[in-house]
């Protein structure tokens, strides 16, 4: 399509989510250290059941539905975005076995490509439907227990638009295909825009099948459905829509991506390194501050004698919490299910936890350049000269 603006935008978008990323690490660094590295094939099947399976997603039925289907839909649907990158430097790109011929394997003729455009398309439609499900959950219904801000209606926006956009990208470059590219691009036919127009169907492998064109359940539903909506309109106007609907979700992809570590959507990313890293021990059960009720009682005196020197006792300030607890407030999503569940909140006390969890991690990026910045990194408190550590105080 076009090589430097695709490798533009790939190394530019990349580079700013590295950045954030990484200064997202070192945020966690500021946590105290804790060994959540055990028993590792009971935090592989309990990441399977909460992280992949989604268990707990059936608390809220349609609003689990929704999840369920994007989150199935971002993982199907990675591949495409994989594909579109791929064809900014070669159109015929298809990660050599989603292409339009069948693949051998096992002594069988597989049509892997067509497999995954019907696959794709099914998914992409049931992608439109979830994140149309929390618009109305966020801008019609308006849920108390959500956070109801113009970030979260922004991110179901980006998602519509990638997923609408791959579509009439499709079909547009099906009407071109059928119409164009081998009936009318011809020794007449003017040689610049019938190469355009081959370069939008490269990807197809040769002439179609069926010059006849219609909505067809297989292999691309959606793409054909959209097709049939453009089919009418010149070769000049599909070429736009085609290209609008290939950079419009090459490039978002990128942007919502770099989104991601700056709204409450990071849990895309954190959401499995958390469920891995979860306490295994009985539900409710507080840590074990000490072995002993004496030792409980040295520690306290020795915090109320020499309070530069103690250990500290609970948690007074954001470095007291481990890194687990820090990756707990990435990993919030704001749904308020904490809150609907908490005995004191539900009697109309004052307590919330999700607005507990979001102070707590607001403090922490408010902070953030004054941990990464400091003296000998973020990690732990560092001491100032008069044995005071900085911290929140």
């Amino acid at each position: 399509m076009n090589p430097t603006w695709m490798l533009t935008m790939l190394l530019g978008l990349g580079a700013a989510f590295a950045w954030s990323a990484n200064r997202r690490w070192q945020l966690l660094k500021v946590g105290r250290p804790e060994n959540r590295s055990d028993h590792l094939i009971t935090r592989l099947k309990v990441t399977w059941e909460y992280a992949l399976r989604q268990r707990k997603m059936g608390y809220y039925p349609l609003a689990g539905l929704a999840h369920k289907l994007i989150f199935v839909g971002f993982i199907i649907l990675l591949l495409r975005s994989v594909m579109l990158w791929g064809r900014g430097f070669d159109p015929t790109f298809s990660l050599w076995i989603f292409g339009p011929e069948p693949v051998s394997l096992f002594g069988a003729k597989l049509p892997l490509g067509h497999l995954y455009d019907f696959l794709k398309d099914v998914t992409a439609s049931l992608v439109v439907f979830g994140a149309l499900v929390f618009v109305y959950f966020r801008v019609i219904k308006r849920e108390s227990r959500m956070t109801l801000s113009g970030e979260g209606v922004l991110i179901l926006a980006i998602i519509l638009v990638m997923m609408l956009s791959d579509m009439m990208y499709d079909g547009a470059s099906m009407v071109l295909h059928h119409r164009h590219a081998y009936e009318k691009c011809n020794a007449a036919a003017d040689p610049v825009l019938c190469g355009r127009i081959q370069t939008l169907v490269a990807h197809f492998g040769g002439p179609p099948a069926d010059q006849a064109l219609s909505w067809s359940l297989y292999p691309s539903p959606a793409g054909s459905l959209f097709a049939m909506g453009l089919d009418g309109a010149g070769p000049e106007s599909l070429i736009l829509f085609a290209h609008m609907g290939f950079w419009a979700h090459a490039t978002l992809v990128m942007v919502f991506l770099n989104l991601l570590p700056h709204s409450k959507h990071f849990h895309i990313i954190t959401s499995l390194p958390n469920v891995f890293a979860t306490s295994l021990e009985p539900a409710g059960k507080l840590p074990t501050m000490a072995p002993s009720s004496e030792a409980i009682g040295e520690m306290v005196m020795k915090a109320a004698d020499e309070p530069e020197k103690a250990e500290p006792v609970g948690i007074a300030r954001i470095e007291h919490f481990t890194w687990k607890a820090i990756l707990d407030f990435y990993t919030c999503t704001e749904c308020g299910r904490c809150s609907d569940n908490c005995p004191a909140h539900r009697t109309g006390k004052i307590l919330s936890p999700k607005q507990f969890t979001l102070d707590l991690r607001d403090h922490l990026y408010g902070r953030e350049n004054e941990f990464i910045n400091r003296p000998g990194g973020p990690k732990g408190a560092v001491d100032d000269g008069h044995g005071h550590g900085h911290g929140d105080g």
